[in-house]
């Protein structure tokens, strides 16, 4: 079986680990990802100019979230507690 891994490396912050191999999950999983700092990585995210990844800030009742896809289709949501 060939396994199909994804990495989402983001400089300073961490690595991200993504499948789509079978066995490993469902696709279109969706990962939390609790961090400080949601608007400086929203920014540099932005500012690269990517044109198929333009995330938002979300603001929740509890915080503010974040969404980028993986090139598999899982969803990686990022996550500021209010203070």
């Amino acid at each position: 079986m060939m396994r199909r891994r994804s990495t989402c490396r983001f400089p300073g912050r961490a690595s991200r680990f993504t499948s789509a191999s079978i066995g490993d999950g469902s696709p279109g999983v969706v990962v939390f990802a609790p961090m400080v700092g949601i608007e400086a990585l929203h920014a540099e995210i932005s500012a690269k100019g990517y044109g198929y990844m333009r995330p938002g800030l979300e603001d929740a009742a509890w915080g503010r979230e974040m969404e980028v896809c993986d090139p598999s289709g899982n969803r990686i949501r990022f996550c500021e507690r209010n203070s």
